[in-house]
């Protein structure tokens, strides 16, 4: 299924329960008003005697269409990608009927949106080598074409699964994911359109995900304990990654997963909530004794001039992936970076290239590490309406 662009200025469908309890409100509020008008006797009388005629006996004017008064947007991760040139924020928006947008970060305009009613919340999402976007949903896989501005509905990755968490591709294009609660590791191949099921990690979630050079690295939780897979992307043959040594504590989650140059940084949540970020030396296959505890972003952010960069101990850190060394760029922490990448926004203000992510409400963050400023560019991103709870007369 090919899903084609909704305008950003598309009028979205207006919820029947809401029309129906609009002129329900506007006769109440016309009943009241005739009472106020009318002082005598036999028109207060005749008032209640109307009052009391049954619903169904009583006639009303046309409905009128008061619009979605209640909006909202929930984000969960964001991609960057290229399109006609122009650096491009895509994100999926899971408020009401799930919205994939995609936005023009030099302008911060919204260029187009897909609406995707089969879709759910996406914690995962990764570019391909070709510059195409994949989102993975609770429910389904989606991809994105930045050339041909359309999005492909690619299907329920394993069937029989009830969620579907972060996204992860290899050189050839290829995207792996886990899975709820049956704790598979999956992959999609574009070349054959198929799906192939690695294994199965022995728990209910595969929560994480990162791949290099032929091997998929799967993090688990949360009974009895988070584990790191190690999978043969080709023969689907798996190790047990032994886990380092966090003080007699043991990991509840390995929440995350992000491969940095050579370097396997593992986020780590325990029972007590607690959180410490971890670093697993790929060429040597040995945990570096730098450990980063109270780190709390949800990914490492991308990679550049052999720098790593996340939030931690109140600011924006820069990590030297040779020895580790950490550093302060000076920025203050803010927003959770949910996925993004470096943009040469063309400005004055931030000169070469940036940081870009975006927040749980749609804005875009913009965080220069070599001049410290940081930016939030408000949401433009298109949202279904938030659900009509209850509604009474004022």
């Amino acid at each position: 299924m090919t899903t084609r662009p909704t305008p950003p200025f598309a009028r979205a469908a207006r919820p029947a329960a809401l029309t129906v309890a609009a002129t329900l409100l506007a006769a109440h509020a016309a009943q009241a008003h005739k009472g106020q008008e009318n002082t005598t006797l036999s028109t207060t009388t005749a008032a209640a005697s109307a009052d009391a005629k049954p619903l169904a006996e009583r006639t009303y004017g046309a409905p009128e269409d008061l619009g979605k008064p209640l909006k909202s947007v929930t984000l969960l991760s964001s991609q960057v990608a290229e399109e006609d040139g122009r650096p491009v924020l895509v994100g999926l928006v899971s408020s009401g009927d799930p919205e994939l947008n995609v936005v023009d970060l030099r302008t911060n305009r919204l260029l187009r949106s897909f609406t995707l009613k089969e879709a759910a919340s996406c914690w995962g999402g990764a570019v391909t080598p070709d510059g195409r976007v994949y989102l993975l949903t609770f429910t389904r896989l989606y991809r994105y074409d930045p050339k041909t501005k359309r999005v492909d509905d690619l299907g329920v990755p394993v069937a029989g699964e009830k969620a579907f968490w972060t996204l992860s591709q290899d050189e050839k294009g290829r995207v792996y994911g886990g899975t709820y609660p049956g704790g598979k590791v999956f992959r999609f191949d574009p070349a054959t359109g198929q799906y192939r099921v690695l294994g199965d990690v022995g728990q209910e979630y595969v929560r994480s995900t990162a791949y290099y050079r032929g091997t998929l690295y799967a993090g688990t939780g949360p009974t009895p304990s988070g584990r790191i897979v190690a999978f043969d992307v080709e023969t689907g043959k798996q190790r047990e990654v032994p886990l380092p040594a966090f003080g007699g504590k043991t990991p509840m989650w390995v929440y995350g997963l992000d491969v940095r140059g050579d370097k396997l940084f593992g986020y780590f949540v325990f029972p007590d909530k607690s959180k410490t970020l971890a670093v697993y030396d790929l060429t040597t296959g040995a945990w570096r004794p730098e450990q980063f505890e109270g780190y709390g972003d949800l990914y490492v952010g991308a990679e550049r001039d052999g720098n790593a960069y996340f939030q931690w101990k109140g600011t924006l850190h820069e990590v030297d992936l040779a020895t580790l060394a950490a550093r302060s760029t000076g920025i203050p922490s803010g927003a959770s970076y949910r996925g993004g990448g470096w943009v040469d926004l063309r400005s004055e203000e931030f000169p070469g290239p940036s940081l870009v992510t975006a927040t749980g409400e749609g804005d875009v963050v913009v965080l220069n590490p070599e001049t410290g400023a940081r930016k939030t560019l408000p949401s433009v991103m298109k949202s279904d309406s938030s659900d009509i709870q209850a509604i009474t007369a004022g």
